[in-house]
């Protein structure tokens, strides 16, 4: 156990332990909504548009509120807003399975509540990006960033296969119903947990000036500056593939739910092992060669993907885009929280939060709307190539990434 806990010391704080228990159930149930969500929309409009455009409004509100969604996290205590916005998840999560259910759904509610979910992320996602160096003490951040990274991934692993059985077996109205269902454990883990200090609860200032503060803060400091963009461009580029994987699972592999429950998998896999290492390796990680070498990874392993008709190859070279990508985000996301004042830190995380989700909101619409001409494959490889290209300037602008603190060396 001693060995366990020196090799992830987060574990060590009873708070974080609590935290990953219940989101684990939390995320499996959200991954079981992601996999049933573009499986109905499928099915409803048979339309690759269609897919990606609702993935496009999931992520629309998070874009235009996230700022807000920072001052907020800033403002009031984390665990209460958390407490409300999980919540407001499970609410839409039971709601569009109960449409489902009694076969009374359409795309235009669907369109509703994928927006609603997005404007309750737009809270939620920076309040527990945020939240996480509440938990833990300053010398257990890199570790706690890096397992909450596994843990997502984790889940990501977990739920999609789980979601292809209960799409095949129970139908999509049940998935969506279970995942609502998983909300609870978080919701009771929330109401046990005591958190002493908060940095910069109750601020004062007016919300205006507190944007125009985050804001400036951010984009002052030339490696952090570099370091959104890097979240950006992969999201725009990169990430944007996840939403076609129901159209590749029927239309390139000729397979079914329980297909497309395997590639998400695949990535969690492949994401859960690199937030693993991460953790485990934090202080002997050269941040330097290790974002430059993982974004090289992922643009590879994309373009094999795009280009493979080959099932187990698919599932491979995801499981290395997933890892390539984790251990990227995470170095990026763990350096960036070491560097900035606790005080700015929701805003901070607010504004990498609004730069990736309207970048994946762009990438959705556009990579559903260009595959519906060319085909996914074909769009995906060009996304490929363009996050190698963007492997060149970050090796061009090695030198900014020194800018930030060795934190993990």
């Amino acid at each position: 156990m001693n060995k366990f806990l020196g090799t992830f010391p987060a574990f060590q704080e009873k708070n974080f332990r609590l935290y990953f228990a219940g989101q684990l159930v939390s995320l499996c149930g959200t991954w079981l909504q992601t996999v049933a969500f573009g499986w109905l929309v499928l099915q409803i409009t048979g339309s690759a548009f269609w897919v990606g455009t609702v993935s496009a409004l999931t992520v629309l509100p998070t874009l235009i509120f996230s700022l807000v969604g920072g001052v907020i996290v800033d403002r009031f205590n984390k665990k209460s807003i958390l407490y409300v916005t999980q919540s407001a998840a499970m609410v839409i999560a039971l709601t569009l399975g109960l449409l489902t259910f009694f076969h009374v759904v359409t795309l235009l509610e669907i369109c509703v509540l994928a927006a609603l979910l997005g404007t309750v992320n737009a809270v939620d996602i920076p309040a527990l990006q945020a939240f996480v160096s509440d938990m833990v003490s300053r010398e257990h951040l890199a570790s706690a960033l890096a397992l909450n990274s596994a843990l997502q991934n984790a889940a990501r692993t977990i739920g999609p296969a789980i979601a292809g059985v209960l799409v095949a077996t129970l139908g999509v109205a049940w998935t969506f119903i279970f995942n609502g269902l998983s909300f609870i454990a978080v919701l009771v883990v929330f109401k046990i947990m005591i958190i002493r200090n908060q940095a910069g609860a109750h601020h004062k200032s007016h919300p205006i000036d507190m944007i125009k503060e985050g804001l400036s803060y951010a984009f002052s400091h030339a490696g952090i500056t570099l370091f959104l963009l890097t979240c950006s461009i992969s999201a725009l580029f990169g990430y944007s593939y996840v939403a076609m994987l129901p159209v590749i699972a029927v239309k390139v592999f000729h397979r079914g739910a329980a297909s497309l429950g395997y590639l998400l998998a695949s990535v969690g896999f492949g994401s859960m092992i690199g937030a693993i290492i991460i953790s485990a390796f934090s202080k002997r990680v050269n941040a330097r060669r290790t974002i430059i070498a993982s974004s090289a990874l992922f643009g590879i392993m994309l373009f094999i993907f795009s280009r493979t008709v080959n099932f187990p190859l698919a599932m491979i070279s995801l499981a290395c885009v997933g890892f390539a990508f984790t251990f990227e985000f995470s170095l990026i996301n763990t350096l960036i929280q070491h560097e900035i004042d606790g005080a700015m830190r929701g805003r901070v995380m607010s504004i990498l939060i609004m730069m990736f989700f309207g970048a994946a909101f762009l990438g959705n619409f556009a990579i559903g709307y260009f595959s519906n001409i060319f085909g996914p494959q074909i769009v995906i490889s060009v996304d490929a190539l363009v996050m190698l290209a963007w492997t060149l300037v970050l090796v061009y602008n090695r030198r900014v990434i020194l800018e930030i603190k060795h934190v993990l060396k």
